[in-house]
């Protein structure tokens, strides 16, 4: 079992086709397009859980974990994580070495609603649909022992679709 405790931050390009009854006294609409510079930081929580086992050389372990950050929208986002990894634990010139191929699924589809100020128009609510199209990935990954209690990792998660994760990070064993 595990916690998790973090900082997100995003600085992207949003861009959005905004429609707006107009005044006056016949029906009608108004369209235009939006584009801003989008900065996007909060804190991240969570807890997960890690089973694992092996046999010799050979590994399994899963792992699923929930966790839920305040990005400055009217609700949290939420996202339940999932992965499978079966591999090998061996050696290369004496240095341990551990490969592994898997699955993972992303279960982050959120609603971001909130309100903007739109020059020319006044204050507009909104409401974006975000998420992977396509949650299921294949991972590709490896840890290597760099000294007595410190490891670091890398994987690849993609699906030939619309995700594409690279995650490493350093491990320290005490």
């Amino acid at each position: 079992m595990y916690g998790l405790l973090g900082y997100v931050t995003n600085t992207s390009t949003t861009r959005g086709t905004v429609t707006i009854p107009t005044l006056g006294p016949g029906p009608g609409i108004r369209s235009f397009n939006v584009s801003a510079t989008t900065d996007l930081d909060g804190f991240v929580g969570g807890a997960g859980l890690t089973p694992a086992g092996g046999y010799r050389q050979l590994f399994a372990v899963a792992d699923v974990n929930y966790s839920q950050t305040d990005i400055g929208f009217d609700d949290r986002f939420r996202a339940l994580i999932g992965s499978v990894r079966v591999g090998r634990n061996g050696k290369v010139q004496e240095i341990p070495l551990r490969l592994w191929v898997g699955g993972m699924y992303w279960g982050t589809k959120s609603t971001a609603k909130s309100s903007v100020d739109v020059p020319n128009v006044g204050r507009v609510s909104f409401e974006a649909d975000q998420g992977p199209l396509h949650p299921l990935n294949a991972t590709v990954g490896g840890s290597i022992t760099l000294f007595r209690r410190w490891d670091a990792f890398v994987e690849y998660g993609f699906n030939g679709q619309d995700v594409q994760a690279i995650s490493a990070g350093l491990t320290f064993r005490f």
